[in-house]
């Protein structure tokens, strides 16, 4: 059964996602403590934990990952250390010859409620409307929009029938796709 794996990456908290093409869902997050003591070798660590850890989701049947995007116009956070998980991410998944697509922060929560300036509640109750009954309103912001990556995923390049219950299609020009399969 082939899955489409969403990933939201970030060097605190990532979360992650996946959604076959029988419409079962799956979500999971990582939370990687500051250290008390900051330090190269430090950050390079979560690094890597980060990457190992979104990597290890990646099966025989993944169709697609589709990941975050950078939101380099961000006024908070590690945006140096979010684009290393980006990128190491991303090339693992080359390397394991996994179709990628990349898609802006924005554009996800356009594909999900019709604003891209959606708030993280109004986010939570558009993906649990999508696929009631999987228990999504207990489950982190980075969960959520990792499942949104995936969805439209499934939706416009799988081209999978689904629960597409008003999302709005038109955000999903602005993702960066593979090559058709």
């Amino acid at each position: 059964m082939p899955d489409v794996l969403g990933l939201d990456l970030g060097l605190a908290n990532a979360g992650a996602a996946s959604l076959t093409d029988r419409g079962s869902v799956d979500t999971w997050v990582l939370h990687t403590d500051a250290p008390d003591t900051p330090s190269l070798d430090a950050t390079l660590g979560r690094i890597d934990r980060v990457t190992r850890w979104a990597l290890g989701f990646v099966t025989t049947g993944t169709a697609l990952a589709v990941v975050e995007a950078p939101s380099f116009g961000s006024d908070h956070g590690q945006q140096h250390e979010r684009a290393a998980i980006h990128w190491l991410v991303v090339r693992g998944l080359r390397r394991r010859e996994i179709p990628v697509a990349t898609s802006p922060p924005t554009t996800l929560k356009k594909w999900a409620t019709g604003s891209g300036r959606a708030d993280k509640a109004a986010m939570k109750r558009a993906v649990a409307a999508l696929w009631p009954g999987n228990g999504l309103h207990r489950v982190t912001e980075h969960e959520i929009d990792a499942l949104a990556l995936a969805g439209a995923g499934a939706q416009c390049w799988c081209e999978w029938p689904g629960p597409w219950l008003g999302p709005s299609p038109s955000a999903l020009a602005s993702i960066t796709w593979p090559e058709n399969p």
